[in-house]
């Protein structure tokens, strides 16, 4: 028999991974406001949610690289996060 354990366990933090994305994403796009001159994306919901995840995910890599250069990015420091 399979453990489910660990698989329900990715996608768990994958969902909570996607949900901090698109929240930081849906907050960049209405301090940006990208949709205000064009009125058929603003229309799109999907569109909508596709740049808010893809602007989500490179804030949330550009501060993981930031953190990793600055040096406290290790194991350590993952240990005592964790």
């Amino acid at each position: 028999m399979h453990n489910l354990r660990e698989p329900f366990l990715v996608c768990l933090i994958l969902s909570v991974f996607l949900l901090h994305c698109s929240v930081i994403g849906f907050a960049l796009n209405a301090l940006l406001k990208p949709w205000d001159l064009i009125e058929t994306v603003r229309n799109n919901m999907y569109l909508e949610w596709f740049f808010a995840l893809s602007s989500g995910i490179t804030i949330n890599i550009a501060v993981l690289f930031l953190i990793g250069i600055s040096g406290y990015l290790n194991k350590h420091m993952i240990s005592f996060i964790g």
